[in-house]
């Protein structure tokens, strides 16, 4: 059972798409393709991360981890490291599972945890890749990471130093992320995440496995991770540790709390958009700009909460017996298909 999502969704991933293709027609200056190019980046992290935190409701401040794991296995996969050259489309698939994996073997004997503790536990993860990352010398190069990573090839073009190129693919990764993010949150997982979130004890009468879930959730979003460190990788050529510290994790959960937390996904990568770029735009101002920033970002929040009606939720959310209704329609129905 899929509910139908609306035009105005279709109709600004049709927009987002043609002005991705056109926009290099138009601007030369590669700055604003690198910066273009880091939202997007980091609209993909949103989005994973949306899928925990928004859908789910577990606090997550190690997700940055998943996205070095994805960055790693791209920079193992396609370089001189160790030789390997695997294809661009192979690499960013490896990158996603491997990402997920770990997630399952984090989440498997963590998501019991909720609250503060997941948290700290999360928190620790993330800082136990990082340090593993950097004292693992011949493995992931220390300190120093890789270097010479292979530039994407795709059915035969060839990436260069140019930044157009990857400010499309990027670009392009990011409105299917969203799209698929859509999907998951109408569908039949997306019910079963928000009542989780929004009365775990009320799901759990109806039948519903926490932990299953959880993991699915999880594993989904570690996906969404791997895949944007992989193309990070990809696009620096070279990757070390320090690129995958707690204050990215803290920024991408920034991002989402400004997004709404209400697991949808359009306003998310607004979010991402504006935080990542805002600083930009401010550069003029030097030693200023994050002085400005910051009341920025706290003004943004305030009229968010507004706009949605006093909640930083931003959710208009289903009452929870018209919630629990649904699930149980879809259990019957599950159970009369043959």
């Amino acid at each position: 059972m899929q509910a139908a999502a609306p035009k105005g969704l279709y109709a600004a991933l049709a927009i987002a798409v043609v002005a991705i293709l056109v926009l290099p027609l138009f601007v030369r200056n590669q700055y604003v393709f690198d910066v273009l190019s880091h939202a997007g980046i980091f609209i993909l992290f949103a989005c994973g991360l949306n899928i925990v935190v928004g859908l789910a409701g577990l606090l997550d401040l190690g997700y940055i981890a998943f996205a070095a794991i994805g960055a790693y296995c791209a920079a193992f996969l396609a370089s001189p490291h160790f030789g390997i050259h695997l294809p661009f489309l192979a690499v960013i698939v490896v990158a996603g599972v491997t990402a997920a994996v770990f997630a399952v073997a984090l989440g498997f004997p963590t998501l019991r945890l909720r609250g503060d503790y997941l948290s700290i536990v999360t928190l620790g993860f993330g800082e136990i890749v990082r340090i593993a990352l950097l004292n693992g010398d011949w493995i992931t190069g220390g300190s120093d990471g890789i270097q010479s990573i292979d530039r994407p090839n795709i059915f035969g073009y060839q990436f260069t130093f140019k930044l157009e190129s990857y400010f499309v693919l990027i670009g392009l990764f990011c409105v299917l992320g969203i799209g698929i993010g859509e999907f998951l949150r109408r569908g039949r997982l997306g019910v079963i995440w928000q009542a989780l979130r929004d009365d775990e004890l009320a799901a759990r009468s109806a039948g519903v496995n926490p932990l299953k879930y959880f993991l699915t959730a999880f594993a989904i979003g570690a996906v969404y991770a791997g895949v944007a460190g992989a193309l990070w990788a990809m696009k620096q050529i070279s990757i070390s540790p320090d690129s995958f510290t707690v204050d990215q994790s803290i920024l991408v959960l920034a991002i989402v709390v400004l997004g709404g937390l209400s697991g949808r996904f359009l306003p998310v990568a607004i979010s991402a958009l504006f935080v990542i770029t805002m600083p930009e735009a401010l550069r003029d101002f030097e030693s200023y700009r994050m002085v400005i920033f910051g009341p920025i970002l706290v003004l943004a929040i305030i009229l968010r909460s507004r706009w949605d009606g006093g909640s930083l939720t931003g959710a208009r959310k289903t009452p929870m017996w018209q919630r629990m209704r649904q699930l149980g329609r879809r259990r019957l129905q599950d159970q009369d298909a043959p």
